[in-house]
């Protein structure tokens, strides 16, 4: 039953990945940067992740609120804010981050969250300082949230994993 309902958010989310791809720059094209000087960010990502270390799949769901630092001049590029992550497997993983996200261009951001990683693997909770490391290109759908591909990569002195999944972020 499990694999069952990773395979079907393996279809949900590349579905919508490549959907994006191809009809995505026609969206943007007409949105006219509708996102652009909003101060804070609600972001939510939906999707998949390979445990690498531990051999598994699952369904992640990541969450930030992010602060852009200024409408001019270098601050116009950088936003901070903070983030959490949960991984559902057999073993849930959950995270709690501070992020640092970088817009070299409109619509791309890249982040990097150091933070922390909790999980128990039937011996008890642990946790471990995690750098999560994310990517994500949107699009405008309307003045009142923007969506698009992420990816993203985390690792942990012992554990690394990679995501892939839609954000949906929400401009306040």
């Amino acid at each position: 039953m499990y694999k069952h309902i990773l395979h079907t958010v393996k279809v949900l989310v590349l579905f919508p990945i490549l959907f994006v791809g191809v009809y995505g720059s026609s969206i943007d094209d007409e949105s006219d940067h509708l996102h652009s000087g909003h101060d804070w960010e609600i972001g939510l990502s939906l999707g998949y992740a390979n445990l690498v270390t531990e051999k598994e799949e699952g369904i992640n769901s990541h969450l930030h609120i992010l602060r852009r630092l200024g409408d001019e001049g270098w601050q116009k590029y950088i936003s901070l804010g903070l983030g959490a992550e949960i991984i559902v497997t057999d073993e849930q993983h959950y995270g709690l981050m501070t992020t640092i996200a970088f817009h070299p261009i409109e619509d791309l951001v890249l982040a990097i969250s150091p933070g922390l990683e909790f999980s128990d693997h039937g011996t008890g909770w642990e946790s471990n300082y995690a750098t999560h490391i994310e990517m994500a290109y949107t699009f405008d759908v309307s003045e009142d949230y923007h969506l698009g591909p992420v990816i993203g990569y985390s690792k942990t002195q012992e554990a690394e994993h990679y995501t892939l999944g839609i954000h949906i972020g929400i401009p306040l």
